[in-house]
């Protein structure tokens, strides 16, 4: 890996707090922090919320890793009261020009797009998706490299030069694997499957609508599904919930996952068409792949072609799906042919290898 005598920046402009982790914006930092911990011990200067740019040592740093908030650091310092709006990207480039090299995984750039106007009044819209293009603009100038959730993105936001992007997805958390021991037989091959979705209800980009039609009723197949609290007693009368083979549960703390991982035969991404669901990556994904457990995803997105290109699931459309749920025990060879692709990849992408892929990356800027 690296040399332990450098030192690596690791930021958050959040002040990190475990038991607030409670999504996947502040899960993914909390464990790339761990990661870095692991990696380089003494080594690893983290600085965290107002701290962030303060007291970077003039020598021996290897690099700078940032993981951004989802908003501009400008917006951010308004928020805490500090009217030096640009003082974030001025002191970041005041490194670059130390010869510091400097990394971000930035998702945000996602809001750059129309997304906001589904949600937003248009004139609040209009000025965050000018916020956005403008820090996305300050990005490219100041940061030596940008990871991004997948490589549409930079198309999405215009970009023909590919040299300063980089994929950079969640990691896996193994130890879970061998928590639950995924790969031994759940169940006979002809009893009911059960599926598991975890995650955001809201509509319209985590509208569930869809899958509760193709699944609710069904006398083969269970249905788990796990709501954030906050988000149940805001969505949870949208949808109707009237099937005898699906299970609601509200509330439950991401380390009371693993009993609904252990039950489950795959995990589902099956969300509607959207424009956002061709660039996102979502973390569930890769939480699901870290318990060993398969995924079950829509082809018209780049979640389903990862499924598709690792061989971690099936990736289907509409129809496709339809005709699968009326034969479980088909689906079931196929998904626990899948079992042994989703153990290798979660060996082979950890948080750590997320860690030692950015450190390969600094070391090739260096040269």
């Amino acid at each position: 890996m690296t040399n332990k005598k450098d030192k690596i920046i690791f930021v958050y402009p959040y002040e990190q707090q475990e038991g607030a982790i409670n999504n996947a914006s502040k899960i993914r930092p909390y464990m790339m922090e761990l990661a870095f911990k692991e990696a380089f011990g003494k080594n690893l200067l983290i600085r965290n919320g107002k701290q962030r740019f303060k007291n970077i040592p003039q020598n021996g740093v290897k690099g700078l890793y940032l993981e951004s908030i989802n908003r501009p650091f400008f917006i951010q310092r308004i928020i805490e009261k500090d009217w030096r709006i640009f003082s974030d990207y001025w002191n970041l480039w005041r490194l670059k020009k130390r010869g510091i090299k400097l990394s971000v995984f930035y998702r945000d750039a996602f809001w750059a797009g129309d997304f906001l106007f589904e949600n937003y009044f248009f004139l609040v819209a209009l000025l965050l998706k000018g916020c956005f293009k403008l820090e996305w603009i300050l990005f490219n100038k100041i940061f030596d490299i940008i990871y991004l959730p997948s490589l549409e993105l930079a198309d999405f936001m215009g970009e023909k030069e590919r040299s300063k992007y980089e994929v950079l997805l969640p990691g896996c958390d193994t130890p879970k694997i061998n928590e639950i021991s995924p790969l031994a037989p759940k169940k006979n091959i002809q009893s009911k499957i059960t599926l598991l979705y975890s995650g955001g209800i809201s509509p319209p980009l985590n509208d569930i609508s869809l899958m509760l039609d193709l699944i609710g009723g069904r006398d083969n197949i269970h249905l788990i599904i796990i709501i954030r609290k906050n988000e149940w007693d805001k969505y949870g009368s949208y949808y109707q919930w009237n099937f005898l083979n699906v299970d609601v549960i509200v509330g439950k703390d991401k380390n009371q996952l693993h009993e609904y991982y252990a039950i489950s035969d795959a995990c589902l991404m099956l969300y509607p068409s959207h424009s956002y669901r061709y660039l996102a990556m979502p973390y569930k994904a890769f939480e699901a792949v870290g318990f060993g457990v398969p995924l079950l995803s829509f082809s018209d997105c780049v979640m389903g072609d990862f499924i598709k290109k690792n061989k971690l699931g099936l990736s289907m459309n509409y129809e496709e799906f339809l005709q699968s749920f009326s034969h479980t025990s088909e689906l079931l060879n196929k998904l626990q042919k899948c079992s042994n692709n989703v153990l290798c990849y979660a060996n082979d992408n950890t948080w750590e290898h997320r860690v030692r892929q950015i450190v390969k990356d600094f070391d090739k800027k260096l040269k």
